[in-house]
């Protein structure tokens, strides 16, 4: 489990609506997994909202992959 804060970044993609595309972006203590952005970007920001930590669940993939298989996120 890792503490959190949580930021909504815009990138330049459009959406079918012509919005700006908005990801959320955690920033986890330590800067654990710094160099795995993609452990740390999600699309959903309300699911993450009102939380602060973060549980997440890793396997072993194929060629010796770490793979993430679920996370989960608490207050």
């Amino acid at each position: 489990m890792y503490s959190f804060v949580h930021e909504k970044r815009v990138y330049g993609g459009r959406r079918s609506r012509g919005e700006l595309e908005k990801i959320a972006y955690i920033n986890l203590e330590k800067n654990k997994y710094e160099e795995y952005i993609w452990f740390r970007i999600f699309y959903d920001f309300y699911a993450m909202k009102d939380k602060s930590e973060i549980t997440y669940r890793f396997e072993d993939g194929l060629l010796g992959f770490r793979v993430l298989k679920h996370y989960e996120f608490t207050k």
